[in-house]
């Protein structure tokens, strides 16, 4: 979930609802239990090449290479909706210093 709230943000660009929201998303991650061990994965080497390699061979990948997502444009407003895997996914998982600077906002 909170991946699919910074693909918003990345694509769609930032507003009041999905920042409060992402932010209240980490919140509540950072009392959980296994935030520790989610953190490590995160900043584990080769970590966002492993998840494009994953998300590029997945079968559920449609054959025009797009995925639906469910896409959280604002808070309480979301929708399945086609994303394209060259032209959101893949830019967005190379730009591993954004993803990091979400993940540690």
């Amino acid at each position: 979930m909170f991946a699919e709230l910074a693909l918003a943000k990345f694509i769609y660009g930032e507003n009041a609802g999905n920042k409060s929201l992402a932010s209240e998303l980490l919140k509540f991650i950072r009392d959980c239990s296994a935030y520790k061990k989610l953190d490590r994965l995160i900043k584990r080497d080769k970590i966002f090449e492993e998840l494009q390699n994953f998300i590029f061979h997945d079968k559920k990948t449609r054959g025009n290479r797009t995925v639906r997502m469910p896409v959280v444009k604002r808070a309480g407003i979301n929708s399945l909706e086609e994303i394209s895997i060259s032209r959101h996914i893949a830019p967005f998982l190379k730009s591993k210093e954004y993803m990091m600077n979400e993940w540690n906002g």
